[in-house]
């Protein structure tokens, strides 16, 4: 089997799926701060420990599905549109986009499981928290974005 090359588009595609949901984590982030010091938010410890515990569960039930849906597009069968995909060497940023969502939930259920450990929860836990949150979110839309696109194509064929 022929190897393809990284192309330049590739390289352009992993930077937007990488920097785009870190970009948008940190503005979230600051957005965050920003409005929690202006009206002087609070949540109380045992709320956000509370949370995180509820959003963890979320978190890895996402990730098993992201690592399923990654087992299954490598393992997907002969099938035209496929094929063009990899031909065209799409399937590359397609396989990126689910293993950085990958890593995006599996740094946010490490970071929340030491949270939950230490108890430790304050307003700068609560904006850092919501610019994971963000991350994962836009994330996981590319994600949505590219399985719709190859199953939308696949009943063309």
């Amino acid at each position: 089997m022929e190897r393809i090359k990284t192309t330049k588009a590739n390289i352009a595609d992993r930077v937007i799926i990488s920097c785009v949901p870190l970009a948008l984590g940190i503005v979230a982030e600051i957005s965050t701060s920003y409005f929690i010091k202006k009206y002087n938010f609070v949540i109380k410890v045992e709320e956000g420990l509370e949370l995180i515990k509820t959003i963890i569960d979320i978190w890895g039930i996402l990730l098993g599905f992201v690592i399923t849906a990654v087992s299954i597009l490598l393992t997907v069968g002969e099938n035209s549109y496929i094929n063009a995909l990899v031909e065209a060497n799409h399937m590359k940023s397609i396989i990126f986009s689910y293993v950085m969502s990958s890593v995006y939930l599996l740094v946010s259920i490490i970071f929340s499981l030491i949270l939950l450990v230490v108890k430790i929860w304050n307003r700068k836990i609560f904006t850092v928290f919501i610019g994971i949150n963000v991350c994962i979110l836009i994330s996981i839309i590319f994600c949505i974005y590219f399985l719709f696109a190859i199953v939308l194509q696949m009943g063309k064929e």
